[in-house]
């Protein structure tokens, strides 16, 4: 599910500090991101005579592809075989108040918003995340292979050991999701169906219970969109239709699972200090997702945000969910 391609340098280019609870040395490495406002230049197909000139697409492919959280290189992000989890500190270092992002890297790619937000409000953020490990207390292969994730199970215990004792300071706010396609496993069997569907509703409500006893208040976001054609496929599509982007898309029962999202707004209404929030469905835009939105290429790749759509277009609609769940946090 998660791509090692290192950001380009040149082209999304901003200091992140960074400090590590777990090793303290490991301090200000660079991440790359791209200032709100700067102009990338897409790429457009050449018009033939008599033709108009086809929309440039923005960010162009080449850039959107490598527009990912600094924390997947900067050893901020857990890969296997790691077990250990590690935590990343942003925003304020020593701010009153903690936003905590945790999950797979569906949660990962919202980092962008989480940061700018707590940047913007003076909040502390704490970073745990691990590729193709979702929040909910799943069994589950690594992304697309049928070899077991055998490090995923083990790290999540020990992020709630952790944050159960406290280890890294009071959690106000914690933001979680997953990739909702992983191949949940029991006892080593994949499971299918309604199968499966238990599993995860059992799964996430373990997680919920958990950050409900030590987090104030818990956000509980929707997957994304998930396009066709596989990584590879996805962008073999853009690249021939950079004029038609939507031929990329689906249908959005296809693209969104609407059966785990259920599961998952029925978990967190049985808490009072979870929310579940969706932002996919209004991307969607009715019954068609495309991978274009507010003339945006929204993707990193067919599943991923890519972090200068996140930024631009995902953090003002989720900073309300923030600050609301943070004001919340200090009446609970």
């Amino acid at each position: 599910m998660l791509s090692r391609s290192f950001i380009v340098a040149g082209l999304l280019a901003s200091i992140v500090g960074v400090a590590t609870i777990a090793t303290p040395a490991v301090a200000d490495p660079i991440g790359h991101q791209t200032p709100l406002g700067t102009s990338l230049g897409g790429e457009g197909v050449e018009p033939t005579e008599g033709q108009e000139p086809a929309p440039r697409l923005y960010p162009s492919p080449a850039v959107a592809k490598h527009a990912e959280p600094p924390i997947y290189s900067n050893g901020c992000h857990s890969w296997p075989p790691r077990t250990a989890p590690k935590a990343c500190v942003y925003g304020k270092k020593k701010a009153s108040k903690t936003v905590m992002l945790f999950g797979d890297s569906h949660a990962a790619h919202w980092f962008g918003a989480v940061r700018d937000i707590a940047d913007h409000k003076k909040y502390r953020m704490l970073s745990v995340t691990k590729s193709s490990c979702p929040a909910a207390n799943l069994h589950v292969r690594r992304y697309r292979v049928s070899t077991p994730h055998t490090s995923c199970y083990p790290w999540r215990q020990k992020v709630f050991k952790k944050l159960k004792a406290h280890a890294w300071g009071q959690v106000d706010v914690a933001v979680i999701s997953s990739w909702h396609f992983h191949q949940v496993l029991s006892r080593g069997h994949l499971l299918k169906g309604s199968a499966r569907a238990k599993e995860w509703e059992r799964g996430i409500n373990k997680t919920l219970k958990v950050l409900s006893k030590s987090a104030n208040q818990v956000i509980l976001l929707r997957d994304s969109p998930q396009m066709p054609g596989g990584m590879n496929g996805y962008w073999r599509c853009i690249e021939r239709n950079k004029s038609t982007p939507n031929k990329c898309g689906r249908p959005t029962k296809k693209a969104l699972s609407g059966k785990i999202w259920r599961i998952e707004k029925r978990a967190a209404a049985r808490y009072s200090s979870v929310t579940a929030v969706d932002l996919s469905t209004a991307f969607c835009e009715g019954r068609f997702c495309s991978p274009v939105n507010n003339g945006m290429l929204a993707f990193k790749d067919d599943n991923h945000w890519n972090q200068i759509y996140v930024r631009k277009h995902l953090r003002p609609q989720f900073a309300p969910s923030i600050n609301t769940a943070m004001v919340q946090s200090r009446e609970s």
